[in-house]
């Protein structure tokens, strides 16, 4: 759940001096840009919250360019983006999802939140396809998450604590599957002599 809410969060850095906010709500997916920093590795990234305030933390007033971000791998943005548009990374209560409602499938929850949009498709595959701006790879996405399919939704009381409870069964580590961290500091220093580090 908080992984998700963290899509939602807005970001604030500074580079070459100026401070650059990023709005919430997708504003910071938006932005995400392939990062070259490891071999053989393609990775995506995208700002972090707020990083200004390092500039504090570790007493450097002088700093140029500060800036925290999250690595994943490529798509991973535009995966969450497609959340977001289709509504379900909203935390606001749904009668239809509430503990005792009748039972729902995934792709009943999908046209019921997709019918709140604009988009009117032949069928909820081309209505999806249509919010999230024709893009086949998320909507292939959707599929492969299964939430076009006929599987029952876990009603958690809001799209947001549906996905995290489907997604926390659909995205389980197999017994020999092993998750990845990556972490990578690059600090540049020009010194009192114009040298540079």
């Amino acid at each position: 759940r908080n992984v998700l809410l963290g899509l939602m969060n807005s970001a604030k850095y500074i580079k070459d001096g100026k401070v650059v906010k990023l709005p919430g709500e997708g504003g910071v997916l938006e932005r995400a840009t392939p990062v070259d920093i490891f071999p053989d590795i393609q990775l995506e990234g995208y700002a972090n919250r707020d990083s200004t305030h390092y500039v504090d933390t570790y007493h450097i007033p002088e700093a140029h360019t500060i800036f925290r971000g999250t690595l994943r791998y490529p798509g991973f943005s535009s995966v969450a983006l497609a959340l977001l548009r289709l509504g379900l990374l909203s935390d606001s209560p749904v009668q239809r999802l509430q503990p005792g409602a009748a039972s729902l499938a995934w792709k009943d929850l999908l046209a019921m939140l997709v019918s709140q949009t604009q988009a009117r498709g032949p069928n909820l595959r081309s209505a999806v396809l249509e919010v999230l701006g024709g893009s086949e790879a998320s909507a292939e996405a959707m599929e492969e998450l299964g939430l076009l399919s006929d599987a029952p939704v876990d009603l958690c009381g809001s799209p947001l604590d549906a996905l995290a409870a489907h997604l926390q069964e659909r995205l389980r580590y197999a017994p020999e599957e092993r998750d990845a961290v990556y972490l990578y500091h690059s600090i540049g220093v020009e010194w009192a002599n114009d040298s540079k580090e």
